[in-house]
């Protein structure tokens, strides 16, 4: 079973984390992705997401998405341990670089979020975009799961 927590830490835009968490579900069921485990997606503002991408990406700048697997270099438990429970990751969202982007797109502030969750949930399963071919590779399967998203709403 997933488990999906979503803390909403900005003022942007009211987001519903009850449509936040089925959107998570939605991805993760067309994107045939296990579903086994813990996610964490964070709503923020610029101002922190620029931290952190200074702290971790040594970038200076707001970006949109920032993902952090929580496998990379910890030792997990034991997957036959009977309360083995896996971390997926933290997803890092900043509202307002969607939203300007969603209208730089001409396209709607769901759509965009959906867009930016998606991408931060593959590189949470490995996907990458450093070099040309695994770039290739994660925009048809992030084409592929947003086309079969259908409708949803996350503002609230």
């Amino acid at each position: 079973m997933l488990t999906v927590y979503v803390n909403d830490e900005q003022e942007a835009v009211k987001i519903s984390e009850k449509a936040v968490e089925e959107l998570v579900q939605k991805i993760f069921h067309i994107g045939e992705l296990e579903d086994l485990g813990e996610i964490s997606i964070t709503l923020t503002n610029d101002e922190e997401i620029t931290r952190l991408n200074r702290d971790y990406r040594g970038i200076d700048a707001p970006t949109d998405v920032l993902s952090f697997p929580q496998d990379e270099g910890y030792e997990m438990p034991s997957q036959t341990d009977e309360n083995y429970v896996p971390l997926l990751g933290d997803i890092i969202i900043s509202i307002p670089t969607a939203l300007r982007q969603s209208q730089q797109m001409k396209h709607s502030f769901d759509r965009e979020f959906a867009i930016l969750l998606v991408h931060g949930i593959l590189h949470l399963y490995g996907y990458d975009h450093e070099h040309p071919a695994e770039e290739e590779f994660m925009k048809r399967e992030e084409s592929r799961i947003l086309e079969n998203l259908g409708s949803f709403e996350v503002r609230g």
